[in-house]
């Protein structure tokens, strides 16, 4: 019987020692941690949750907003400091960029021509028409009379281009919004493991959102 028991001995001990390296990998295995409070054990890792999301970047309405109008305001700033100076090549600068400046909030949200582009671009060709029609007598020696179209044109124009401006500053946002919803916006909803103020290991819910 003795040398019986002892031939097991060894037998028992390897036992003992697959038991002890096993049982944790299990335990791994099953998701539980067996050092969590007795009574309340809490997954390592929760289940994963599968989404597909675009890589893209968010745009803020603000920032496309912002961008509109401290475009305008740099190209009025451009002609009035040229009309302040004398200087015909700012106030060029300024008038030209001013058909671009107010789109800089929609280029950022993606959209690269805009309605208030071509609305500025169709008053800026009536206005200079309506003003080359105003002034073509100014100089003139004898009858000259002028076309009953040139103020209407002028006129006509310049509250037009005032219009494109505005139209493009207020739709900013609105075209940050639309690239926003063109990519997507994710909502994940896991399983997460918690733990409460007590420090007994709980399940929740966690949400995330990615764009």
């Amino acid at each position: 019987m003795g040398s019986g028991m002892t031939k097991l001995a060894p037998l028992a001990a390897v036992a003992a020692a697959v038991t002890t390296v096993a049982a944790p990998l299990v335990a791994r295995a099953d998701g539980y941690d067996n050092d969590s409070p007795p009574g309340m054990t809490a997954p390592l890792t929760a289940p994963a949750a599968s989404t597909t999301a675009s890589t893209e970047a968010p745009k803020s309405e603000n920032t496309a907003l912002m961008l509109s109008l401290g475009g305008t305001a740099a190209s009025a700033a451009l002609v009035i400091a040229g009309g302040q100076l004398d200087n015909g090549g700012m106030i060029g600068a300024g008038l030209l960029s001013s058909l671009l400046t107010p789109s800089l909030g929609e280029w950022y949200a993606g959209e690269l021509v805009t309605p208030g582009m071509g609305i500025r671009a169709a008053s800026a060709v009536a206005t200079i028409v309506g003003m080359a029609e105003s002034l073509k007598c100014l100089d003139a020696e004898g009858d000259c009379h002028t076309d009953a179209s040139a103020p209407v044109l002028l006129v006509g124009g310049l509250i037009g281009y005032a219009g494109g401006t505005v139209y493009d500053i207020a739709t900013a946002p609105r075209e940050a919004q639309r690239y926003n919803a063109r990519h997507g916006l994710r909502l994940t909803l896991a399983p997460t493991p918690l733990r409460t103020p007590t420090g007994q290991a709980t399940m929740g819910v966690g949400i995330g959102g990615t764009f």
